[in-house]
């Protein structure tokens, strides 16, 4: 998958990836190289919060641009997604987590919900911008919401 991405990437860097509608219908398109720059970003900072190389992240996210980005950055950093069902209640969350971690005999390194969402955004943008240890508030987000 990351291959095939890294050749579009290359070939059509400011070709439109894909374009998301939020609830009130504004169109945020999203080019080839801005998603892979921030795929990258969002890989970078996971490793910095303690994610290794074959750990795994999990991801409580509506559909929403964040996900298709940590679903490439969970590439580039060589861990595992896992999706957690957003429309499930939060004690019905917290049961599918711990199984999971009982099956995998570890603890999930990182959870990516919607209230983490935006911050982890700033962080990857700041982290583009050069502003590695910048206040996320200070940080503008280049997009809208996610969720």
């Amino acid at each position: 998958m990351i291959s095939a991405f890294e050749s579009m990437v290359r070939r059509y860097p400011q070709r439109t990836c894909f374009t998301y509608v939020d609830g009130a219908g504004q169109e945020a398109p999203y080019s080839y190289r801005e998603v892979r720059m921030l795929a990258a970003a969002l890989a970078r900072y996971l490793q910095s919060k303690g994610v290794q190389r074959g750990g795994c992240i999990a991801v409580d996210l509506p559909n929403c641009p964040l996900y298709v980005m940590l679903v490439l950055a969970a590439a580039y950093g060589s861990f595992t997604i896992v999706t957690v069902n957003n429309r499930l209640a939060p004690g019905e969350k917290l049961a599918r987590l711990l199984e999971l971690e009982r099956c995998l005999g570890e603890r999930v390194a990182f959870r990516v919900d919607e209230e983490s969402a935006a911050g982890l955004f700033d962080h990857a943008a700041a982290l583009l911008a050069g502003e590695e240890r910048s206040d996320p508030a200070a940080v503008r987000p280049a997009r809208p919401s996610f969720t």
